[in-house]
């Protein structure tokens, strides 16, 4: 749904309360805001479709900006934890970055009797990371470049 075209009918002040509401504010929080009754910003919610309709849509694109964003994070944090794991000087910081990605992934890997880790899940793991280019992904996702591309 084009958010562009579901707001081309709204007025200025709609189109301002609209992000607001999305935000979680309450409709008082948003009249004051807006310097306009709160009487107003109920009409809207309560018995205006082509509000309504906005206010969906731009809470569903928020939503889908704000899941790319934290994929991007994820996938950024993930590398982190791998250079952590290859280059940190300290033993006990490389201890601790493995540490913290067999724990981030155990339920994942656990075998059926909820053992924990042995060759299978290992060979899990790389067989995932062997499928997976991060550096694309994040690319792909965010437009953006983020550490060697090899």
């Amino acid at each position: 749904m084009n958010l562009e075209l579901v707001t081309q009918k709204l007025t200025a002040k709609q189109r301002k309360a609209i992000p607001l509401l999305a935000m979680g504010k309450t409709g008082k929080e948003v009249a004051d805001a807006l310097h306009i009754n709160p009487a107003t910003v109920s009409q809207w919610i309560n018995h205006n479709q082509e509000f309504n309709v906005a206010l969906q849509a731009f809470s569903l694109e928020a939503l889908k900006l704000a899941q790319v964003q934290l994929n991007a994070m994820v996938l950024c944090a993930i590398d982190e934890l791998r250079q952590l794991m290859q280059n940190a000087k300290s033993e006990q910081v490389r201890l601790k970055a493995v540490e913290m990605v067999l724990n981030s992934v155990s339920g994942s890997y656990k075998g059926n009797s909820g053992s924990s880790w042995g060759h299978t899940q290992v060979e899990a793991i790389a067989t995932d990371a062997a499928h997976y280019n991060f550096f694309s992904l994040v690319q792909a996702v965010s437009g953006e470049t983020y550490g060697d591309e090899g």
